[in-house]
């Protein structure tokens, strides 16, 4: 918290997170008196839905486990963080914004990474209902030490909204999951968590250009390529609804708005380091979310932005947060697609 530097920045902080938290209770309660119609609620349901068809070529592989889409991301260097001169144009757009919530994204610095694979949509209802008739809250080799601590202390066997038939169609993207929850998932899917470098990258470096992008399709906003507070939609939509206009230059979907996204990554200052421990995933600290959500404004979904760390744990369980995963290369899919 120090990093933000005097006390009058802090405290506007804490007054936006709570006034964040406010609004996640009207948006659900909006919701709630929608008067939609009942979608799918139970797990075998839910298994039934299929996933897009997809065409295939030699960036695109399949999970067998989960039927997950992923696409390749080539090895190399990227700039990861903001500029300062991004930085103030971006807050010439977006008024209202201190200055202070920029500091976690600088200095913008260069990142080498090996070629890894990167789902291209958000793990659905559908697919974490694999995960749960699989057994995977009841097998230990899947959660790290405190996920298995905390999945017995809360006594869970299915992530915080999963009855509730605002946010639980199969073809939406799961929610109020846990950072616990997405590493046993991606384990149990032969995957894992991308680091916070990974996605990044993968949402908006132009491999052609060789510049980082502001969002994921490139440096102008357009509120009609991603599901954020700007869309006025006030809920999650079903995963790729919004490509592949909204598309990241490797092809994934929703990097911007739809939900937060969980990445492997402690919460730590740059320049980013995979070897200063904030990939030890036995490590107690907070964890990195990315790409905004449907109540977010588009100021923070930008690609390189990072959600401060919160003061309680209420954020780890709204209708906000959710994930995909990705493999190394060395891991090999049970089916390429080819």
């Amino acid at each position: 918290m120090e990093r933000f530097g005097d006390k009058k920045p802090l405290v506007q902080r804490r007054y936006l997170q709570w006034v964040w938290l406010v609004l996640i209770v009207i948006s659900v309660c909006n919701a709630s008196c929608s008067g939609s119609k009942s979608r799918p609620s139970t797990t075998e349901e839910r298994l039934s839905i299929s996933l897009p068809s997809e065409n295939t070529d030699s960036h695109i592989r399949f999970r067998d486990v989960d039927g997950a889409v992923m696409v390749f991301v080539p090895a190399g260097e990227f700039l990861m963080g903001s500029s300062s001169e991004v930085i103030q144009e971006v807050m010439k757009s977006f008024e209202g914004w201190s200055s202070e919530w920029f500091v976690s994204e600088t200095p913008q610095h260069q990142v080498y990474l090996e070629a890894y694979w990167i789902d291209k949509y958000e793990i659905t209802n559908q697919q974490f209902a694999r995960f749960i008739a699989d057994g995977g809250y009841e097998r230990r080799e899947l959660w790290t030490s405190e996920g298995w601590e905390w999945r017995n202390r809360e006594n869970r066997s299915y992530p915080a909204y999963w009855t509730d038939e605002r946010w639980n169609a199969p073809e939406l993207p799961v929610v109020g999951v846990v950072w616990f929850e997405a590493v046993a998932y991606c384990r149990w899917a032969g995957a894992r968590l991308p680091t916070e470098a990974e996605w990044e990258r993968a949402a908006g470096w132009d491999f052609e250009n060789r510049v980082h992008l502001v969002y994921p399709w490139g440096n102008v906003w357009n509120s009609v390529n991603a599901n954020t507070k700007e869309a006025s939609i006030g809920h999650t939509t079903p995963v790729g609804a919004f490509c592949p206009e909204g598309a990241s230059p490797v092809g994934a979907c929703d990097m911007a708005g739809n939900v937060w996204e969980w990445c492997s990554s402690l919460y730590k200052l740059y320049p980013y380091n995979a070897g200063d421990g904030r990939e030890d995933l036995e490590a107690k600290g907070t964890r990195v979310l990315r790409g905004g959500s449907w109540l977010n404004a588009a100021i923070e979904a930008r690609t390189s932005f990072r959600l401060p760390p919160f003061s309680g744990d209420f954020i780890l369980f709204d209708p906000t947060s959710g994930f995909r995963c990705a493999m190394s290369m060395e891991s090999t899919p049970h089916n390429d697609g080819r």
